[in-house]
């Protein structure tokens, strides 16, 4: 795991050392860099790495034999003792013990085809320096983010993270279409960014740069496989069997791997199958709390009582969130309105005081029908024409305001009503052909985990250097789940129903028929970390004045009806009263992110 860097372009090797330095937290154990003429330019390679695989030979960037090719990577690949096997059978040399250089050699052995035979979470670039031909690649889910920006001449530049592209920009603007989205959905677009240029490379493809011209192909598509599975019980039992496998190769490691707790059916699920998946005794669990009644740490300690393992636990104050928020954002690179970034970063922060490595549950929800939404393709809410579907879906999922509500709020110079209507319909595709149930499930894994969650845990679990594995997204795992029919998946009005009968073998019965936490749990936690801890600090910036300044709200409008109190009917409507204080979280995340990126104000 770490941070990389790379470019051909004008360029020096100064900006280059400035690129990795950047995000060095994301690799503070070794950092590496290449930089040389290529045709009537420079490319280069930047690294900074966080040692988990081979800790004495692992140093990066890595050559093949020959010296014609490099690479650079950020990632883990589960499977490469068996690829490197092979590919030592086929004559290649090794001289290190990474899996880094399996991606190399796999590369010459294989060309672009080698990302099919790779098991992980990856984003890496290869420079051939004979055609002069970048190779980038991202993981089939987008566990790994991979940024690239290029210039009018044609030169290019790549990074994990936005920041070290930033000081290549002749300007920064703000990407319209990433803004209205944001807006819309309380989270920025998968593909590009919210600074104009800066694009992202999706999920499932690797690019291919030659010449000036960049190539873009996908390589793979989550697809329903064929399973011998035809009861509930042989369903569960290929769920615990190709989990347990997931669980397994996501142990490999040369230092400890541990485990985020949190108490509910899918992090204690990962944390019963690693107990038998492992014969280490001291596995290490952390979770951390708030020390407020709905705290989530109790059900931490139930689920981890049948086990004889370590957990280390933290309480933060609701309050702290407010003093670590402009560094969050920071880190984030783009604003989300997630309340539980505050929970993340804590939790990020306290493992790092005992692991470099943990596995999460992430991932469960958007495979397993986990949110409450889904229930719209059930009797007789699925009678509704697909149209009406889509929009409840959406609205329920976003929990954001309605597109006429956040139209009349911006100023006439920052709407562009064609891409504003552009962000409305982007994701209709998903709903208007093919099964509605499975369809939403891939707008759910394909969108809102890439765009929402992955990206909110690899930013700030790396933003204390902690890599975060994420077993539910084994591409075999992924592809049991998706094949699952639906009606096992919400099942007696009960989310999740055959994940669960999965687990019941496992995990003590309170665990895992315990509700979501989703409106009040520690996870959460959205009107007191509105209330106790971010207004109080930062209510100046909703002011009219504030507002004004910013240039895209109108400030007497949003000032309005930011503060205008809810009616007797929204605050009994499941949608409309969680949407408030997520619509100021929102707001106040986006001014932030402006104070930082935009005005340089690192520091309150």
């Amino acid at each position: 795991m770490c941070g990389i860097v790379g470019f051909w372009g004008l360029w020096s090797q100064a900006i280059l050392e400035k690129m990795t330095r950047l995000i060095r937290y994301r690799g503070p154990d070794d950092i590496g860099f290449y930089f040389a003429p290529a045709l009537d330019r420079f490319v280069g390679l930047g690294m900074c790495r966080l040692s988990i695989i081979d800790l004495h030979t692992g140093h990066q960037p890595i050559w093949n034999e020959d010296r014609t090719k490099v690479i650079i990577f950020n990632g883990e690949i589960y499977n490469y003792r068996l690829l490197r096997t092979s590919l030592k059978a086929k004559g290649h040399v090794f001289t290190t013990q990474t899996d880094t250089e399996v991606i190399l050699h796999g590369y010459e052995e294989f060309g672009p085809e080698v990302v099919n035979r790779l098991e992980g979470m990856f984003a890496f670039a290869i420079w051939d320096d004979k055609t002069k031909q970048f190779f980038l690649a991202r993981d089939r889910l987008g566990i790994k983010p991979l940024y690239y920006y290029q210039a009018a001449d044609g030169s290019i530049a790549f990074s994990s993270e936005i920041k070290s592209i930033l000081p290549l920009l002749p300007h920064k603007e703000i990407n319209l279409k990433s803004f209205y989205h944001y807006l819309l959905y309380g989270f920025g677009m998968r593909d590009e960014t919210l600074f104009k240029e800066i694009y992202q490379i999706p999920p499932a493809c690797y690019m291919i740069w030659e010449g000036g011209k960049l190539t873009l192909h996908p390589y793979w598509r989550l697809e329903k496989q064929s399973f011998q599975a035809k009861s509930e019980e042989d369903w569960a039992e290929q769920i615990r069997s190709t989990l347990l496998e997931a669980v397994k190769s996501h142990l490999v490691a040369d230092v400890p791997v541990g485990i985020t707790l949190s108490g509910g059916v899918d992090s204690s699920s990962i944390l019963a199958l690693m107990t038998r998946a492992t014969t280490d005794s001291h596995i290490h669990a952390v979770t951390v709390g708030y020390n407020r009644p709905d705290d989530e740490i109790r059900f931490s300690r139930i689920a981890a009582s049948p086990y004889h393992i370590q957990i280390h636990e933290r309480y933060f104050s609701i309050e702290e969130t407010a003093d670590h928020f402009r560094k969050i954002i920071y880190h984030l690179e783009e604003p989300i309105a997630h309340a539980a970034m505050g929970t993340t970063y804590f939790l990020s922060k306290t493992v790092r005081e005992h692991l470099k490595v943990v596995l999460i549950g992430e991932g469960s929800d958007e495979l397993f029908c986990g949110y409450q939404n889904n229930r719209l393709f059930m009797f007789p809410f699925y009678l509704a024409p697909r149209s009406l579907i889509r929009h409840y879906y959406l609205r329920i999922g976003t929990v954001m305001p309605s597109s006429e509500e956040i139209e009349s709020l911006l100023q006439s110079e920052s709407l562009d009503r064609q891409i504003f209507r552009e962000m409305i319909h982007l994701y209709d595709p998903y709903f208007k052909k093919g099964p509605l149930e499975e369809n939403s499930l891939r707008y759910q894994i394909e969108i809102e985990l890439v765009a929402k969650q992955l990206l909110r845990i690899d930013k700030l679990m790396m933003a204390h250097s902690v890599e975060a594995r994420v077993p539910f997204l084994d591409r075999a795992f992924v592809e049991l789940a998706f094949s699952i029919p639906f009606h096992l998946k919400i099942k007696n009005r009960m989310e999740k129903y055959i994940f669960r009968k999965a687990m019941e073998p496992l995990l003590p019965h309170e665990v895992v028929y315990r509700p979501k936490m989703g409106k009040k749990g520690t996870q959460v936690l959205k009107s007191p970390l509105i209330e106790e801890s971010l207004l109080p600090k930062f209510g100046d910036l909703l002011k009219a004045k504030r507002i004004e300044q910013r240039g895209f709200f109108k400030g007497k409008a949003l000032e309005k009806y930011l503060s205008w109190p809810l009616s007797i009917m929204d605050r009994v409507n499941p949608v409309r009263s969680r949407m408030k204080p997520k619509f100021i979280l929102a707001i106040l995340a986006f001014e932030i992110w402006c104070q930082v990126f935009l005005d340089g104000k690192l520091e309150d």
